[in-house]
């Protein structure tokens, strides 16, 4: 004999809603990798001064303020390795070596 289960309603949206989920999940980290991929290609080693994850804060407005590497370099090295060392979590020997 053949029985067929339908979900309740709320099992039903609670599955939908994870499925959007992970779809958003895997847009976002697409995005990511694209804009760290951009980034590498502007300033390589400049990431790494915000450590394992560079999307903090701190981070994004870094990155929409300095893409631009000419605009980096006007506001001159020592101080963006005083900008990057308030708000990284790397030593300041290893940001002034990163710049």
């Amino acid at each position: 004999m053949f029985c067929a289960c339908l979900r309740e309603q709320k099992t039903g949206d609670l599955h939908n809603w994870c499925k959007f989920h992970v779809k958003l999940s895997k847009q976002a980290a697409g995005l990511k990798n694209s804009i760290r991929a951009e980034f590498q290609l502007v300033s390589p080693k400049m990431l790494d001064c915000f450590g394992p994850n560079p999307f903090t804060q701190v981070g994004l407005t870094f990155m929409k303020k300095y893409t631009n590497p000419h605009k980096l370099l006007r506001r001159g090295s020592k101080r963006v390795i005083e900008m990057l060392s308030e708000h990284s979590s790397k030593d300041i020997e290893d940001i002034t070596e990163l710049v």
